[in-house]
């Protein structure tokens, strides 16, 4: 690997976290993110209590973030650029979140990792993620971005052409407790259409059902049914 030559031209690598900061510059600098990234990450878990830790930890954040995002690329065969694969990806923001579990970036690695997976459509792993956000760092910023995308993820799912009555209910949960909790955010306008839209496309669900019921004959069911229609709508 490069990595071992560059340690070789330059002897403390292996003793030195400064030498360490600077083979992840070159790296950066060489468009290798995932070996940037790995050098970083020894210089943090072999010197904790180095006076740069700081610096290497900073170091290591904006990268899992940019490569996140989408902003960093890196060279294939030297002959063009692609982007670092998911599962990289979510090994570089966890370890953002490992390497300062009670640090602001915990929850916005966190968070962002909740986005990776949605957007490679892996929903169930990203809703998982953002309950973690929510539960795991309920005071912090990410928070509300967390609950919020809860909803938006069922509800977007729905809107997706799925037909499945449970992603509407678990959208309405997640935006009556987003707008329970963070009545005040940026986003609580947009929570409230939202949940106006899903609660109207629960109400007409019940109603189909409702009227399905009715044109058998089974009126019980029917009446349950336009009942739930009329609850939806408040």
């Amino acid at each position: 690997k490069k990595f071992e030559e560059l340690v070789k031209n330059h002897p403390l690598a292996q003793e030195e976290p400064e030498s360490l900061l600077y083979i992840g510059d070159l790296y950066q600098e060489e468009k290798e993110p995932v070996d940037a990234f790995e050098a970083y990450d020894k210089m943090l878990k072999n010197y904790p209590n180095s006076s740069l830790y700081s610096t290497g930890r900073k170091r290591l954040e904006d990268l899992a973030f940019a490569v996140a995002d989408g902003n960093v690329k890196y060279d294939l065969f030297w002959m063009f650029e692609t982007s670092v694969d998911t599962r990289r990806s979510i090994e570089m923001l966890m370890s953002v979140r490992d390497n300062a579990p009670y640090a602001p970036s915990a929850a916005r690695a966190l968070l962002k990792v909740g986005q990776v997976y949605e957007k490679v459509g892996q929903n169930e792993q990203a809703v998982a993620t953002y309950y973690q956000v929510v539960d795991n760092y309920p005071a912090s910023a990410s928070a509300p971005y967390a609950q919020y995308a809860i909803g938006y993820n069922y509800l977007n799912r729905i809107e997706s052409g799925s037909k499945n009555k449970s992603f509407l209910k678990s959208a309405q949960e997640a935006y009556e407790d987003f707008l329970h909790r963070y009545p005040r955010h940026e986003l609580a306008s947009k929570a409230k259409e939202e949940l106006n839209t899903v609660r109207y496309r629960l109400a007409a669900l019940n109603l189909e059902v409702g009227r399905f019921y009715l044109s058998t004959g089974n009126q019980p069911s029917a009446i349950f049914y336009f009942q739930e229609a009329a609850h939806d709508q408040y």
